[in-house]
């Protein structure tokens, strides 16, 4: 099954996303639907929601069968948030990880998962301050690690922490990523530091920021801090 999703991965590297599901249908038999929907998800991101609507409906199509079949299933419910949030259908996001967190008592680190999740969905306008609970809840409960940092400074830069924010972030490179780097120069722009935001965003292009491949947010975010950059140049 390994070998699969590696080989379905390669071709949506490739620009080649019908290919790659054409794969993982062919193998269904093989894979379990928690794995089969994983590798699509995958696919979508490296292939680049924006810019793959058939993709995508193939995909909410395999989604909805295997919700169906199994509707009570917390993974595959997890799984379709995250696609939904991938797809920049928020408010759907925001309502599956709500109710599942109101399902009860969930283990450590699933609901670790969904906490951070739904904190990054809720960090703006009037939901920061549920977004801000959240993650500390989801930090209490299983230590300050780089990627409930990465979202803690995010949400800290929504509240207008723009200081605090840029220190957490700075933290969160710990383990880098193109998206922590992409956050940071968020939070450098919105601090008028624009040579470190600009050097920021050099450091996301180089570890392999592709607009392609971000998120409905993090695309907004990208868009925010070029323009910021720009006018500051002009």
């Amino acid at each position: 099954p390994g070998g699969i999703v590696a080989r379905a991965e390669f071709l949506a590297r490739r620009e080649r996303g019908a290919d790659a599901l054409d794969l993982i249908d062919e193998n269904k038999q093989r894979l379990a639907p928690t794995v089969r929907l994983q590798a699509a998800i995958s696919v979508l991101r490296l292939a680049g929601p924006a810019s793959s609507p058939a993709l995508t409906e193939r995909i909410d199509a395999a989604c909805a069968s295997l919700r169906r079949a199994d509707p009570d299933d917390f993974t595959l419910a997890l799984l379709e948030a995250e696609l939904r949030g991938i797809e920049g259908r928020r408010d759907d996001a925001v309502t599956i990880y709500r109710r599942l967190l109101e399902g009860g008592e969930l283990p450590p680190l699933p609901g670790m998962i969904v906490r951070n999740n739904l904190a990054m969905l809720l960090a703006r306008g009037a939901t920061t301050g549920e977004a801000r609970r959240l993650i500390d809840e989801a930090i209490a409960a299983q230590g300050p690690n780089p990627s409930l940092l990465d979202t803690k400074g995010v949400v800290m830069l929504a509240q207008g922490a723009t200081d605090e924010a840029i220190s957490v972030l700075r933290e969160a490179l710990l383990e880098p990523s193109p998206e922590k780097h992409l956050h940071l120069a968020c939070a450098l722009a919105a601090r008028r530091r624009f040579e470190a935001a600009r050097q920021s965003l050099a450091e996301a292009l180089k570890a392999g920021l592709d607009v392609r491949r971000l998120d409905a947010d993090d695309r907004e975010r990208l868009e925010a801090v070029e323009a910021a950059i720009g006018k500051s140049a002009s």
